[in-house]
């Protein structure tokens, strides 16, 4: 892997309806009117080649192999890895929703190799700072009852994404916050956490 020495890499993670892009858009306004320079993103990005054939997927199951579709989900993210490497160099703060470790825990929970997993996602950034919004399936259906795409809709393949997210968490030290808490409460635990991280790096007061 390249290293990039000046840029700093946040990615936010959790099963489906966690409150990832919520926190994620929050924190990017909350350090934007710090006046620090911030590059965001998510995945999977629907708006690449192969994000188009993720949508399709995931709306229609028109990919119904479980390693393709991972594969896919890989790919997707090495669309936008030279990217990410430009931004890190110029030293910016890079907000992502969702990146390798999604694929880790979705994948592990259908049954796939964590190992092969970790094989595909093998030499792209990595986040400097993973936190993980840990909800409970009850709670992500309670939060979206209507128009769930296929991971969605299984709260016993959401407990089993939930359960490795948590071993992963514990195994590679990230941040856990619980998501299923007000708004409000949970982007208050997002910034403490971030802004110990950041002190060294950027202007965060």
């Amino acid at each position: 892997m390249p290293t990039i020495p000046r840029g700093f890499f946040v990615c936010f993670e959790g099963i489906d309806q966690s409150g990832k892009k919520t926190q994620a858009n929050a924190l990017v306004t909350n350090l934007k009117d710090r006046g620090i320079q911030i590059e965001q993103m998510s995945f999977p990005d629907y708006s690449t080649p192969i994000g188009k054939e993720i949508r399709l997927a995931l709306q229609a199951q028109s990919v119904d192999q479980p390693r393709v579709r991972h594969m896919l989900f890989a790919a997707n993210r090495w669309e936008r890895a030279s990217a990410i490497e430009r931004a890190l160099r110029a030293g910016r703060l890079l907000i992502v929703n969702r990146f390798s470790a999604s694929n880790y825990a979705f994948g592990g929970a259908r049954g796939l190799p964590i190992s092969w997993l970790k094989n595909l996602e093998r030499g792209l950034p990595s986040p400097n700072f993973i936190i993980l919004l840990d909800i409970s399936p009850e709670t992500s259906l309670a939060r979206k009852s209507a128009r769930r795409d296929l991971h969605e809709r299984d709260l016993k393949f959401l407990a089993e994404v939930r359960r490795i997210y948590l071993e992963l968490a514990k195994s590679e030290r990230w941040k856990i916050v619980d998501g299923k808490r007000d708004i409000y409460k949970v982007h208050q635990d997002v910034l403490e956490v971030t802004d110990k991280r950041l002190k060294k790096r950027f202007p965060v007061h």
